[in-house]
């Protein structure tokens, strides 16, 4: 199983919205001179974050270029967002409710539930 690895100057930040808010489960995680990190699973989407400030190989955190939007799929999406303090999820034409927020870097974060079976 693969997972998606997120570079971030804000990684307190960003471990607090992806273990606190979204409710991930840490899997691994990682603090030595030269690295420091956690592997978190989002009910099956596994995310890696990675505190660019102690990388000790040259890396960049570049914009995302709105080419990155995770997708994570919950249950009782409705009492989830007005707990999180979200808006009413929208219902799509597609058979899934959903609200898209974004990460402390600005990366859309959409919360699907689906109604039923996944339409194509």
């Amino acid at each position: 199983m693969g997972f998606v690895s997120l570079l971030t100057q804000r990684y307190d930040a960003m471990a607090a919205f992806y273990r606190d808010k979204l409710g991930g489960r840490v899997e691994r995680l990682w603090d030595r001179a030269g690295a420091r990190g956690m592997l978190l699973d989002l009910g099956g989407l596994r995310v890696e974050l990675m505190d660019a400030s102690r990388e000790k190989a040259a890396a960049t955190c570049g914009e995302h270029g709105g080419r990155v939007h995770l997708v994570v799929e919950v249950s009782g999406l409705a009492r989830r967002a007005m707990a999180m303090g979200l808006p009413t999820p929208a219902t799509t034409s597609w058979g899934a409710s959903l609200v898209t927020l974004a990460d402390p870097d600005g990366l859309p974060v959409s919360l699907l539930e689906w109604s039923g079976a996944p339409q194509s």
